[in-house]
């Protein structure tokens, strides 16, 4: 035996034998020892921060959305604001500020008589500089003198108006301004939230334009705009950054003289309206919201990191127990001796978490230029924006240097309350010492299953709730634990009976020195068919998610908007409707039309007796719609025939199971169903029963992502009727919800055809909508812009991240397993080769470990796979309409065997390498240099 290194300095210090300084045992294997502690701590570490990493650089893109709000930043109302233009000004921070007043009235045309009842609002010259987009004039130009009026481009096509026509105009009061000539059309800043954002500084309702000198002093009402200068503003310090808002805010606020510095500010008689402070805080209460949700979702990701640190805190332990086995024969104390290893472990803790933070940069690039699961654009890794934000920053320090730490004593508390193992005899006595062992393996598999059934039975809505999205994630966690436990030990107290399957295999040899080495080696193999069997689990469940949620969107949006685009009619637009037909059905990319109308009906008395009576042409929209599968209703098993009845039969509807258990109706049965135009006039139909379905859509609706704390009952209260029938009773054109759905060719760009479309005039014929793009809906640009919404790549870019991670942690940690015991290992194959075995034999018998080990996890994989996944899709955000099929699950085959690919790839080149390796063993050198070894020899932990 030699020392190499540091040769301990022994002294006795108030009768105890201290240590001055640390052995180390053999510097070879003391550098590969730390090499493999560092390189657990590093892959821990790497993983953390490159998931905080990658959440606060993408944070960027939705930080730049929330300051980006527009040209105005706060709107400041309150007695005499317009004589405190200067000191606003003076305000530190603000940048630039104009001046709008505002009347309310009545404006309509002169012959038509047609009123509509907003504001007019006269912005100073000074205004128009600063703010050029908040009033764009789209013709003419802005008024200039008292008689003239620039119009809002909608309120124009409401009371058929245009340059040179002339309105008149009277004040709320009664006070009648005149007869003004229109110069201009204008329009609002287009902005996609340009409803929340004009709503929010009072520009929404303003439908004309002025000259300040038409309104009187004493009428009226007067804002003031402020712009702040927004280079302050920095999404490293969200935080600091609301302070700063929230200062000129009060700033404001104190030019109110009738309050003192100590009073509350928000008496002031100045009323600031600070949407900069909202969207701020907003965008905070949203990225802590994503952190939550991505920390919920990376359980796996959690515990494959206290598996890391688990792996390198015993591998350091085992490599050194032997050192200090004889440092304590030498009167060392085993404190003295397991605070060694604790402060060696400590230092390459802060090494391999500084290292760490360089490989979690290199992981959230990587997350940031994916497209897709395992689709990258390169080109996005040096362009996207990165951040590192203090919270993750210290979030990492804490994964890296104090985890390591609880890994620690969690690793003294378990093999401190280790039992030592005794002879036992009988079967009974076995039976029970056997049931000892996995109680509480069996207790807590129980009760995680119980809750993990329970929660998939209940069908919970976890999002918003963060004690269910905790529960909903750690459950799952828990069940796999346990259930690797029962494994584990099965393998430790099965290697008998399991060498003697693996006979046929792999022969009678490798077998008994394979399999049993796993079995002495358990607490060794515990960790790694738990890697195995958790990184599979994790990228399969990644890959059906990302092939499920596309698909899924896709069909729903079929569904709910009745075929591949849909554009809402406006009624008061019935004239222009014949021309918006005629420019559909010719169009290039458009393949069948159908035009659909609805109504409320009532079948019974009450609100609970409303139904949507939907009206169509079954012929038409069988080859536009789709059924609640995603097929083209002229395909469908379903609806096909249905349709065609109902184009043949006299009043007949389909109905929605909801209904037909509601109202315990079968098909051939009659329902009546009364509707009211008016008040003076109600009528009731008598239909016939064709068919009953799971659930039918009314085109209504606008989006298949409605949010809010109810059920939306779409899809459920619903009649489908030939449009032919109903037609002759119900005036749709005045009482209807009118949707005309369009089937389109396969290739086509549904949003370029709808703009090129509204350009042809189809504006006068569709409703205008925050809902939709200018009264259309889109299939294809329903799944875009759900794909591009934040949640949705946030999610997808930290799975990026977890399979990246884990293809190095898979690799990682078979290596540890093979090399930890090298000698062990050395020894083994010596004496294999003196049996008379060859290289065969020797590459047989490792792998027949390693394919225990990867039996195992496969069968861990079979079982929690699935579980996992349903386990992902309940924490997925839900939309609060109910559609008969909430989930389409997809199985990507060939994602999924290249994911599997991979790592028996690992496994086989391991096996390689290894074998290749260790196949030229001495025996003498092998065997002697264990021999001569002193200390007690206790076997690994």
């Amino acid at each position: 035996m030699k020392f190499i290194g540091i040769v301990p300095e022994c002294r006795i210090i108030g009768g105890r034998f201290c240590l001055s300084a640390h052995a180390t045992y053999d510097t070879g294997v003391g550098w590969k020892r730390k090499g493999l502690t560092l390189l657990c701590l590093l892959l821990a570490a790497g993983l953390a921060m490159g998931l905080t990493t990658y959440v606060d650089s993408y944070s960027v893109h939705e930080w730049s959305r929330a300051v980006d709000i527009g040209p105005i930043s706060m709107r400041v109302d309150g007695p005499d604001i317009e004589e405190r233009i200067d000191e606003l000004q003076d305000i530190e921070g603000v940048q630039r500020l104009g001046l709008v007043r505002f009347i309310s009235g009545r404006l309509g045309g002169v012959v038509e008589n047609e009123y509509t009842h907003e504001n007019l609002a006269a912005p100073s010259s000074h205004f128009l500089a600063i703010f050029p987009t908040i009033f764009q004039i789209k013709e003419g130009y802005y008024p200039e003198n008292e008689d003239e009026i620039a119009i809002l481009w909608r309120k124009a096509h409401e009371i058929g108006v245009t340059i040179g026509d002339w309105v008149n105009y009277t004040t709320g009061s009664g006070e009648v301004l005149g007869t003004l000539k229109i110069t201009g059309i204008f329009q609002l800043e287009t902005r996609a939230d340009i409803a929340f954002y004009a709503s929010w500084f009072n520009i929404h309702r303003t439908i004309g334009i002025i000259c300040s000198t038409l309104i009187a002093e004493d009428a009226g009402s007067t804002s003031v705009y402020v712009d702040i200068d927004r280079t302050q503003l920095s999404p490293f310090d969200p935080q600091g950054s609301l302070r700063y808002v929230h200062s000129i805010e009060i700033n404001i606020r104190l030019l109110d003289s009738n309050i003192g510095p100590l009073e509350n500010y928000r008496d002031s008689a100045y009323d600031v309206r600070n949407r900069l402070t909202q969207s701020i805080s907003n965008y905070i209460n949203w990225l802590m919201e994503m952190r939550i949700r991505q920390i919920s979702r990376a359980g796996g990701l959690i515990l494959l990191i206290v598996l890391l640190d688990f792996l390198a805190v015993r591998h350091n332990f085992n490599e050194r127990k032997k050192e200090a086995l004889l440092l304590q024969a030498r009167g060392a104390s085993r404190l003295d001796t397991e605070m060694a290893i604790v402060m060696e472990i400590s230092l390459l803790s802060v090494v391999g978490t500084v290292m760490g933070l360089f490989l979690g940069v290199l992981l959230s690039r990587f997350a940031l230029s994916s497209t897709g699961y395992l689709q990258f654009d390169f080109s996005l890794f040096f362009t996207e924006p990165f951040l590192i934000s203090l919270g993750s920053f210290f979030l990492s320090l804490i994964v890296g240097l104090l985890v390591p730490l609880f890994t620690i004593s969690g690793y003294f508390a378990v093999y401190r309350m280790e039992e030592p193992a005794r002879e036992v005899e009988g079967r009974l006595e076995k039976l029970v010492e056997g049931a000892k062992a996995v109680r509480w393996d069996a207790i807590l598999l129980g009760i995680s299953t119980v809750a993990t059934i329970a929660l998939f039975s209940l069908g919970v809505d976890t999002t918003g709730n963060l004690y269910l999205s905790v529960a909903v994630s750690a459950t799952p966690l828990v069940l796999f634990v346990s259930l690797s436990s029962l494994v584990i030990k099965g393998l430790r107290w099965g290697s008998l009976r399991i060498s003697e399957v693996f006979e046929g295999i792999v022969g009678k040899l490798p077998a008994s020195i394979g399999i049993r080495r796993v079995g002495k080696k358990a607490s060794s193999a515990a960790p790694i068919v738990i890697v195995l069997a958790l990184s599979m689990s994790l990228a399969w469940n990644m890959a059906v998610v990302q092939a499920s949620l596309p698909i899924t969107k896709e069909n729903h949006a079929q569904f709910a908007f009745g075929g591949d685009i849909s554009f809402k009619l406006d009624n008061y637009g019935a004239a222009s409707w014949e021309s918006f037909f005629q420019n559909v059905s010719t169009h290039p990319s458009t393949e069948q039309t159908s035009l659909v109308s609805t109504v409320d009906v009532y079948v019974s008395a009450g609100w609970e007796g409303r139904v949507s009576l939907t009206a169509l042409d079954p012929t038409t929209f069988a080859q536009v719609g789709y059924d609640y599968v995603g097929t083209r209703l002229n395909e469908s098993e379903v609806f096909s025939d249905l349709l065609e009845d109902l184009e043949a039969s006299t009043p007949a509807v389909i109905v929605t199971d909801y209904l037909a258990n509601k109202y315990d109706l079968d098909p051939g049965d009659i329902i009546q169903a009364s509707y009211t135009e008016n008040e003076n006039d109600r009528q009731v139909f008598s239909f016939s029963v064709q068919g009953i379905v799971e659930g039918l859509s009314d085109m209504s609706e606008e989006t298949t992502d409605r949010s809010g704390p109810y059920m939306h009952s779409f899809s459920k209260r619903v009649m489908w009727i030939n449009r032919d029938v109903i037609a002759p009773d119900i005036n749709f054109t005045v009482s209807g919800e009118n949707v005309l759905c369009v089937a389109t060719k396969d290739g086509t760009n549904e949003t370029q055809m709808a703009q090129e479309l509204l350009e042809q005039g189809a504006e006068r014929a569709l409703l205008e909508g925050d809902f939709a793009e200018s009264g259309w809906v889109a299939v294809s640009h329903e799944v875009a812009r759900y794909l591009n919404q934040a949640d949705y790549v946030l999610d997808r870019g930290a799975d990026a991240v977890s399979i990246v991670g884990t293809s190095f942690i898979i690799v990682g940690v078979f290596i540890l397993y093979v090399i930890e015991d090298t000698r062990s290992w050395k020894r083994e194959v010596a004496l294999l080769r003196s049996f008379g075995g060859g290289t065969t034999d020797i590459v047989k018998t490792q792998a027949a470990e390693l394919l225990l080990l990867v039996l195992a996890g496969t069968g861990l994989i079979i079982v929690y796979s699935p579980i996992l996944t349903a386990n992902s899709f309940l924490l997925l955000r839900k939309t609060r309409l109910t559609f008969p099929i909430r989930l389409f699950v997809v199985i990507p085959w060939p994602a999924l065997l290249s994911i599997l690919g991979f790592f028996i790839g690992c496994i086989l080149g391991i096996v390689t390498i290894i074998a290749a390796v260790n196949t030229r063993v001495n025996l003498s050198e092998a065997l002697n240099a264990d021999w001569a070894e002193a200390g007690p020899y206790r076997g690994e932990r």
